[in-house]
C-alpha cells in the first residue's frame, strides 16, 4: 500500500469528525476513537514501522541463531510485509520443533517477548501521533480568521466599517482555490452573504485570483450571470493570501443525472457562451492578441509550456504526452482563426442552478483567458450531446452572438483540454505525495484521475492523428 502524507490523513480525520458531529455524543465518541486509531496507525505504519520491525527481526533472528535454528533470509518487502513474512516463517519453524522440547520453549518465550515489545512500541507511537494530529493546523492552506477579516473589511468598502463576522466556513470538495462562505452583520444591522476566494499554497493553476477581478467586474457590469465581485486583496499580508470577496448568489450544483429540465440548462449555456465569445476584450484585463500568426505563436507557446510543466510534475514519463504535443503543434492552424474571452472550465460543475435548472451563476473563472471559442464549446460537448442535437445547441449559440466553429476545431480542443488538465492532475498528485497539499479531496482525485486522463488523451489523439 502506497504511503499517505500525514497532512492528507490529518485532513481526512477532520472531515470524518465533521460527519460525526451531528450524532449523539456516545456514538460520535466511539466513531471518533475508531477514526483516530485507524488514521494514527496508518501514519505510524508509514513513518515509524521500519525501525520497529527491524528491531523485531534482529531479536527473533538472534534468538533463532543462538539455538541453531535457521530462518529464511529477510524479505525485500516493506516493513509491515516483512514482519508478516517473518512471523509466518517463525510459525512454521515452531510447528516443526517437537512439543515440549527445550529449544521450542526457549524460542516461544523469546519471540513472544520481542513481539510484545513491538506491539507496545507501535501503540505508544500511535498515541503520540493521535495527539500530534489534534494539534496540526486546519486543512486550509492559510490562517484566515474572523478577527483578521474584521480588521481588513473597513479598508475595503465603506459600508463594511463596524461589520462583524457571524460565519466563516471553509468549503470542502475539489476546488482549485481556497473558498470560504462568509456571513457579515453590518453596523446598520443588515446582513450580507459573501464568498472569499483565495490562492492556494501550492497552487496548481499558477494563476492568482488577483487576475480574475478585472474580468469579473467587467462581465458583471455587462450583465453576465456571475457573482458580483466586491473587493480584491492583492497584498498577501492582509489575509495570508491574495483573495477576492464576492457576493453569494442563490442556486445549487447538480449532476447531469439530477437534472429535471436539461434542455433549458443547455439552452442557457449556449446563450451564455454566445454572449461571452462576442464580448469585447477591452476592459477585461486580458491582453488582446490579433492576427493569425500572432495567435498561432501564442498557442505554440502554450503547448510548449504545458509540456514543460507536465515533465516537471508528472510521476513518470508518458509517451502520449509527446505525441499530443506534436499533434497540437502540427495542427495549430485550427486554433489560429479566432481570439475571444473564454471561461476555460465551462462545465456543469461550475454552474449554479435554480429549481427549474436555469443557470443563476457561472463560477470559477481562474482559468479564463484569451483563447478560441472551441475551447469552451468542446469542454461542454459531451454534456450537450447527452441532452440535445449539436445543431440545435449551435443555433442557440449563434443567435446569442457566437461565431462559426467547426467539428475539427472542437476535436482539436478536446485534445488540448485533456493535455492541459494533465498538468493540474499531475501537479496536485505531486503536491499530495510530497505532503505540501493538505486538501485530501484534491489530492485523492488527482492521483485517481491521472491514469484515466492519460487513457482519455490517448483515445482523443487516436481519433485525430
Amino acid at each position: 500500500m502506497q504511503p499517505q502524507p500525514r497532512a492528507y490523513l490529518a485532513s481526512l480525520r477532520r472531515e470524518l469528525r465533521s460527519l460525526t458531529a451531528s450524532l449523539d455524543p456516545a456514538t460520535a465518541g466511539g466513531l471518533n476513537y475508531c477514526v483516530d486509531q485507524i488514521i494514527a496507525r496508518l501514519i505510524v505504519r508509514d513513518e515509524a514501522a521500519e525501525p520497529l520491525v527491524a528491531a523485531l527481526e534482529t531479536s527473533i533472528r538472534a534468538t533463532a541463531s543462538s539455538l541453531g535454528i535457521p530462518l529464511s533470509a529477510p524479505s525485500p518487502l516493506g516493513a509491515i510485509e516483512r514482519r508478516a513474512t517473518l512471523l509466518r516463517d517463525l510459525a512454521q519453524t515452531l510447528d516443526a520443533l517437537p512439543e515440549g522440547s527445550t529449544d521450542r520453549k526457549a524460542l516461544e518465550i523469546a519471540t513472544s517477548r520481542a513481539d510484545e515489545q513491538y506491539r507496545k512500541s507501535f501503540f505508544e507511537a500511535t498515541q503520540r501521533v493521535t495527539t500530534e494530529l489534534t494539534e496540526m493546523p486546519a486543512m486550509t492552506g492559510w490562517p484566515l480568521s474572523a478577527q483578521r477579516l474584521e480588521q481588513a473589511l473597513p479598508n475595503l468598502l465603506p459600508h463594511w466599517r463596524g461589520a462583524t463576522v457571524t460565519q466563516l466556513k471553509p468549503l470542502t470538495g475539489i476546488h482549485a482555490k481556497e473558498i470560504y462562505f462568509l456571513d457579515l452583520k453590518l453596523a446598520s444591522g443588515e446582513s450580507e452573504a459573501l464568498v472569499v476566494r483565495s490562492d492556494r499554497e501550492p497552487d496548481i493553476t499558477r494563476v492568482s485570483v488577483v487576475n480574475e477581478f478585472p474580468l469579473l467586474r467587467t462581465l458583471y457590469q455587462r450583465g453576465f450571470a456571475i457573482p458580483e465581485p466586491l473587493a480584491m486583496i492583492a497584498d498577501a499580508d492582509v489575509l495570508g493570501q491574495a483573495a477576492l470577496i464576492m457576493r453569494r448568489v442563490p442556486g445549487t450544483e447538480r449532476a447531469l443525472e439530477a437534472l429535471t429540465h436539461p434542455q433549458d440548462l443547455v439552452a442557457d449555456a449556449a446563450r451564455f457562451l454566445g454572449r461571452l465569445h462576442c464580448t469585447p476584450i477591452e476592459g477585461t484585463g486580458l491582453a488582446e492578441t490579433t492576427g493569425t500568426d500572432a495567435i498561432a505563436a501564442l498557442w505554440r507557446r502554450r503547448i510548449a509550456e504545458q509540456f514543460d510543466w507536465i515533465q516537471e510534475v508528472a510521476p513518470e514519463p508518458a509517451p502520449i504526452v509527446w505525441r499530443a504535443r506534436r499533434w497540437l503543434t502540427d495542427n495549430v492552424h485550427l486554433a489560429a482563426d479566432a481570439a475571444t474571452v473564454v471561461h476555460g472550465d465551462f462545465s456543469l460543475r461550475n454552474f449554479l442552478l435554480n429549481d427549474e435548472d436555469r443557470i443563476t451563476s457561472v463560477l470559477d473563472w481562474e482559468l479564463a483567458h484569451i483563447g478560441h471559442p472551441a475551447e469552451d464549446l468542446g469542454y461542454l460537448r459531451l454534456t450537450v450531446d447527452a441532452i440535445m442535437p449539436w445543431e440545435r445547441f449551435d443555433a442557440l449559440y449563434r443567435e446569442a452572438g457566437g461565431g462559426h466553429v467547426t467539428r475539427e476545431q472542437i476535436a482539436y480542443f478536446d485534445v488540448w483540454g485533456l493535455y492541459r488538465n494533465l498538468v493540474f492532475s499531475a501537479g496536485a498528485g505531486k503536491f499530495f505525495r510530497e505532503g505540501t497539499m493538505t486538501d485530501y479531496f484534491m489530492g485523492t482525485a488527482a492521483i485517481t484521475y491521472y491514469p484515466q486522463l492519460l487513457s482519455l488523451l490517448t483515445e482523443a489523439v487516436e481519433r485525430v492523428d
